[in-house]
């Protein structure tokens, strides 16, 4: 792990880039032996100045971080994608026109049902993807059938039907889920399978394969933002709708909207969908104050789902919260900005 930190008396006040800049920008005089006259005459210590720190960083060094930090954090920087999950996460900019606008003239819907259009259209995209790779290969099925080529050396009885009902239950998930449309697969043939038999059956294997992984990172996803969200909601469940995203039934089956959610249930799932749908892998994400409308029991849960989703996505988090339950067991990844609130929690 490498450690970096500004030196705040050499490298701020005592450049002479950053006091032309304090002379300049904010008539602030350096007149010897650490002191320093303002602009109403009043003469000041370095440990007194005001520093407006991303001015002065800016105007001093004129947009060349090289000349401020070191060339590996530099490095680390410009090649790290950073996703910022705000407080406000009920409501966003519509992409409709349509919408009602705001205060401010901004056109704004709640991000529930903008994430469900969201999980519609990566459905769509997906079902398009696999019907492209479903036509590429059905037109040379035919052809590669009749080559008679030899069976790779490892292709048993065995590994075909454990093959087949791998793509079986695969096709049951993404069904559960509405990608596929229900279809029963048709059974293997009992004992002994002849060789032509295998030799079909393995390039019919290969390409169900092929056409299954085209929905692989979206199963993925969506597998992990039900289960979360589902073992958080109570008297109620979320389901996915190949053509509405999201729909909402309570205990005794009654479908309801969006709106009806909770606060607490709109929080958690928008910042989990966010985090599995919007943000690209292997990105930096800042999430402010995560415990925002949450219940102390999912508060204390939180960061073993984003344990979850790192592990799926290759995020890294950086948490700013307020929350001891947020923290929970994971004491040893804090940094306090403020009083040792883990000796007082503890």
């Amino acid at each position: 792990m490498q450690e970096w930190s500004f030196d705040n008396e050499s490298l701020q006040y005592g450049d002479p880039r950053v006091r032309r800049v304090l002379e300049r920008d904010f008539g602030i005089i350096y007149v010897g032996r650490d002191r320093w006259r303002l602009k109403t005459g009043e003469l000041v210590e370095t440990s007194e100045l005001p520093m407006p720190m991303p001015s002065l960083y800016r105007k001093s060094y004129k947009g060349r971080p090289s000349d401020v930090i070191p060339e590996w954090l530099h490095s680390f920087l410009s090649e790290t994608r950073v996703h910022l999950i705000e407080t406000q996460r009920l409501l966003q900019p519509s992409r409709r026109s349509n919408k009602i606008p705001d205060g401010e003239g901004r056109h704004r819907k709640d991000t529930v049902s903008e994430f469900a259009e969201d999980l519609a259209s990566a459905i769509a995209s997906a079902l398009a993807r696999n019907s492209r790779t479903s036509q590429k290969l059905d037109r040379t099925f035919p052809r590669r059938v009749l080559r008679k080529n030899p069976l790779p050396s490892n292709v048993t009885d065995d590994l075909i039907r454990e093959r087949y009902e791998e793509q079986s239950r695969l096709r049951e998930e993404l069904e559960a889920i509405s990608i596929l449309d229900n279809q029963d697969d048709i059974p293997l043939p009992e004992g002994g399978l002849e060789n032509w038999e295998k030799r079909v059956l393995w390039v019919y294997l290969t390409d169900s394969a092929e056409k299954l992984a085209t929905f692989e990172t979206l199963l993925a996803r969506v597998r992990l933002l039900v289960e979360i969200v589902n073992s958080r909601f109570l008297n109620k469940k979320m389901a996915v709708d190949r053509e509405r995203g999201f729909v909402f039934r309570t205990s005794v089956g009654r479908e309801i909207s969006a709106k009806q959610l909770s606060s607490g249930e709109q929080h958690e799932l928008v910042l989990v969908y966010d985090l599995l749908f919007n943000v690209p892998s292997n990105s930096l994400v800042l999430i402010d104050e995560p415990e925002i409308s949450l219940h102390i029991a999912w508060q204390q849960k939180f960061l073993a789902d984003i344990e979850r989703i790192a592990g799926l996505a290759g995020h890294r988090f950086v948490i700013a919260t307020h929350s001891p339950q947020i923290v929970h067991k994971w004491w040893d990844r804090t940094v306090s900005l403020g009083s040792a609130v883990a000796d007082e929690v503890e």
